[in-house]
């Protein structure tokens, strides 16, 4: 189904899929921003492994105000994974996946770059605390496994 929009001519034109996937994303990433500041947990849970042990479900959630929220859903929508029952497909093993997935959503979020402390060159290769505005590029989010 395609939504209906209207152009600069007054004319209706139909949106393409790619183009609502791009809003779509879009939307999720600015909501997921929002919600998930550096130094924020966000906890995985596998559902299912695959019988290869090459491919897994993860469901992602974080807690805020004192109740969990899944956000398995937003997150496969901003990192590209595809949607399953029980979560979103993850390919690959010999690595915790839990943790490249926040890595990963990290990266995303919050970009490439470390921010204040975290970019100081003595704080390099240490262990650091990531708080709003002060965080090492890819570890803004701390990750947790349920």
């Amino acid at each position: 189904m395609r939504r209906a929009h209207k152009g600069n001519s007054g004319r209706e034109r139909h949106k393409s899929k790619a183009q609502e996937k791009r809003e779509e994303e879009a939307k999720e990433l600015a909501f997921l921003r929002r919600l998930l500041r550096p130094g924020t947990v966000v906890y995985t849970t596998v559902g299912h492994v695959s019988r290869s042990g090459m491919a897994r479900t993860i469901e992602v959630s974080a807690i805020k105000e004192n109740e969990p929220l899944r956000l398995t859903y937003s997150v496969a929508t901003v990192l590209g994974y595809p949607m399953k029952d029980d979560g979103f497909l993850v390919r690959g093993c010999g690595m915790d996946m839990g943790y490249h997935v926040a890595m990963s959503l990290s990266y995303a979020l919050h970009g490439h770059d470390s921010k204040g402390d975290g970019a100081k060159p003595e704080n390099q290769g240490r262990i650091f605390e990531p708080r709003p505005g002060h965080f090492c590029a890819g570890y803004s989010l701390k990750h947790r496994w349920l």
